[in-house]
């Protein structure tokens, strides 16, 4: 599963450089104890090592999917959550609540899916 990991830093980053921390801080609480997102989608799935290459890829494409999903909707909710907080201690106006939302959240949000291929 290319990319997984590198979208998950991604996501991180830049919910991190945007000042939401609990977003990421909820990400990692997840996937604990592992020590990657990657190990932590693989644990999830059975063990496919002996499978043909094309089902194994599919395999994982679709279980893969529904955990990744998963948690990018706890990640939106958690974002949501905070923005609210943010707007309601006046520390982000609603405007600038609404514009990261709808410009920016989604992106980093999506990129916890990688590129969904088998390595």
């Amino acid at each position: 599963m290319a990319g997984l990991d590198e979208g998950f830093q991604s996501c991180v980053d830049g919910f991190t450089d945007a000042g939401l921390t609990s977003v990421p801080a909820l990400l990692r609480e997840k996937i604990e104890p592992h020590e990657s997102f990657s190990a932590y989608i693989y644990s999830k799935l059975p063990d496919s090592r002996y499978w043909a290459p094309e089902i194994r890829r599919e395999l994982i494409a679709q279980r893969s999917m529904p955990l990744i999903f998963e948690l990018a909707q706890l990640a939106n909710i958690e974002m949501s959550n905070e923005l609210a907080r943010r707007v309601a201690a006046n520390e982000w106006t609603d405007d600038e609540a609404k514009a990261f939302a709808n410009e920016k959240a989604g992106k980093l949000i999506c990129a916890l899916f990688g590129t969904l291929r088998s390595n």
